[in-house]
């Protein structure tokens, strides 16, 4: 495992050990026929390939094939990872299936076959729709995989691996995606993604523009009988699209227009919105004819922000904008928010809100206009402004005669340094000395 990893690894020479050699991800005896040398004797790489080898020899002949198995499934799996071979997929699966077939008659087969079904989702994950039906059907099949190995032999490790493997794909999932905010009394696009679920049932809650969604947030199932605690001012149920292949989907639908408010979109698997056995995704959403943008000058650290009409993007002058700040209480181990500053949009529709004394804050933004209201979920953060230092930076561009050169050779090489200085145009060096030492690549 030290070695698997390029961490420690350091300076590549130009003759640097990879494993792209597909013979590395062959079945075991085309692997342990290789001969595994390099000049490259840094390489953490070519000490990981030459450690499974040897791993791989001494187990050849053990009665019981379980280690000789986890040896050979964690070469097959450290090969594919870093090789670049266009073919390593294909490839590293008939090795699976080759592996398997020598172990066909003991329980390690079973550990085998768990790859393979790892391979076969790996290849479902690349199902697109608006492209083909190819693999579309890859997680059916990894699934009858899964009750083969746990026919064959069920008390075995890979038999639980599968059993894990199966819960995951059968699971069932449902999400919901709405604008940050849209337009009161008019419809607008929603999103639903869902996974082996064919009806979903929703609920349009109205949560007031003070609610604060941070709290109980870390328990998110606490978080959610609060949400269903509220009153549905609208519900409404979809038929979806679901035939069996396992495979995440998605569909667009209009969503009814709203009147102005904070509002949440509860979603469930079950039309009763039952918290066990049950996959309920919640959104909020906000509807309001407040839009705004926003720019931070760098050096200052000021936000500007441009309140404007979400219908027509015209400025609000008059708008109240109030900060909303998130601070951290060290007690409670949670953050709380604040109201803070309250400004009043120009002419223009702007409010400038000027740099923190503190070392930072972030906040969220309440914008009232009349009866209009908008409640932002963005933050917004802010430091304490500092002058920088400036800095001179001087940089050498090197010019040589030739890109390589043969032992023996002259190297012939000039050098330019540039000063550059923030507020100045780039400047030449002149009339200063350097020393200039050249290392062999494999030094």
């Amino acid at each position: 495992e030290f070695f698997s990893s390029n961490e420690f690894d350091v300076t590549r020479p130009a003759d640097k050990f990879t494993t792209n050699d597909i013979n590395y991800l062959m079945p075991r005896k085309i692997f342990l026929a290789q001969k595994i040398t390099s000049v490259d004797t840094f390489s953490c790489k070519l000490y990981a390939t030459q450690i499974i080898s040897d791993l791989l020899r001494f187990h050849l002949d053990d009665k019981d094939p379980y280690a000789m198995v986890h040896v050979d499934l964690t070469r097959l799996n450290f090969m594919r990872n870093q090789s670049a071979h266009s073919e390593k997929d294909s490839i590293y699966n008939e090795s699976l299936k080759a592996l398997a077939t020598d172990v066909s008659n003991h329980e390690s087969w079973a550990e085998v076959q768990y790859h393979m079904i790892n391979y076969v989702c790996d290849q479902a994950a690349k199902y697109n729709p608006d492209v083909s039906d190819k693999h579309k059907w890859n997680y059916k099949t990894a699934l009858a995989m899964c009750d083969v190995v746990s026919q064959k032999f069920p008390k075995s490790y890979g038999a639980g691996l599968c059993i894990a493997k199966k819960a995951s794909i059968e699971s069932r999932s449902i999400s919901f995606q709405v604008e940050e905010c849209v337009v009161p009394d008019q419809p607008s696009i929603a999103v639903v993604n869902y996974r082996n679920v064919k009806k979903a049932w929703f609920r349009i809650i109205n949560v007031g523009w003070d609610f604060d969604e941070t709290y109980d947030y870390y328990d998110d199932t606490k978080y959610i009988k609060k949400l269903l605690s509220y009153k549905p001012v609208k519900t409404f149920e979809l038929d979806l699209k679901d035939d069996g292949d396992y495979q995440p989907h998605q569909i667009d639908f209009a969503l009814s227009a709203m009147p102005a408010g904070a509002y949440y979109v509860l979603s469930s698997a079950t039309p009763d919105f039952k918290i066990t056995q049950n996959n309920i995704g919640y959104t909020p959403f906000n509807v309001s004819n407040i839009a705004y943008i926003s720019t931070k000058e760098p050096e200052t650290e000021k936000y500007n922000f441009w309140i404007l009409n979400r219908n027509n993007g015209k400025p609000v002058a008059g708008a109240k904008f109030t900060m909303v700040i998130n601070e951290y209480d060290s007690k409670t181990y949670r953050y709380h928010r604040k109201r803070g500053q309250t400004l009043t949009s120009d002419a223009e529709g702007k409010v400038s809100v000027e740099a923190t004394n503190k070392d930072y804050r972030y906040f969220y933004v309440d914008i009232t206009n009349g009866t209009d209201r908008f409640v932002s979920n963005r933050q917004h953060y802010q430091y304490k402004p500092y002058k920088r230092e400036k800095y001179e930076h001087v940089t050498t561009y090197f010019f040589t005669d030739r890109k390589i050169y043969r032992p023996g050779q002259t190297i012939h090489f000039k050098g330019i340094q540039i000063s550059t200085l923030e507020g100045r145009e780039p400047q030449l060096v002149t009339n200063n000395s350097a020393t200039v030492e050249l290392k062999d690549v494999n030094y």
